[in-house]
């Protein structure tokens, strides 16, 4: 029996970044969940606004859609970039929020220099725990 991959999808990734951000002072102006199009999250905090683009996984089996959740983990890490690309206004800050997992980390591994540019931080979520990469960058 193959165990199941248990990856967070898109709505729990943004409810634990926005329970993250809360607990570092920031105020949570919008959080959208499902299909809702849109900015998935916008904080503030001391006159700084964040903007977030979360990504999500399915859960599946390893077995049997181990290729096509890799696939989808791949194309999410893309489209988050290049969302955040398009979110870009020059005065505020921007992050993305992924599952911590080895596809989304290898993907967003060749976008770094650019997310650097950007000023743009990354929240790795897992279930017990959100790791920041480029954390410097949301310090106001």
């Amino acid at each position: 029996m193959t165990e199941p991959v248990l990856l967070l999808n898109e709505d729990e990734v943004i409810d634990r970044t926005c329970n993250f951000l809360q607990s570092q002072g920031w105020t949570i102006r919008q959080s959208l969940h499902g299909k809702t199009q849109g900015i998935d999250i916008i904080a503030e905090r001391a006159g700084v606004r964040l903007l977030v683009e979360a990504k999500g996984c399915t859960t599946g089996t390893a077995h049997d859609r181990s290729l096509r959740i890799q696939q989808h983990r791949t194309n999410d890490s893309v489209g988050a970039v290049g969302k955040l690309l398009y979110l870009y206004d020059g005065s505020s800050m921007l992050a993305l929020a992924l599952p911590d997992d080895r596809v989304f980390r290898a993907q967003i591994e060749k976008a770094k220099r650019g997310l650097e540019k950007l000023g743009a931080a990354v929240f790795w979520i897992s279930r017990d725990q959100v790791r920041i990469w480029n954390g410097e960058t949301l310090k106001s």
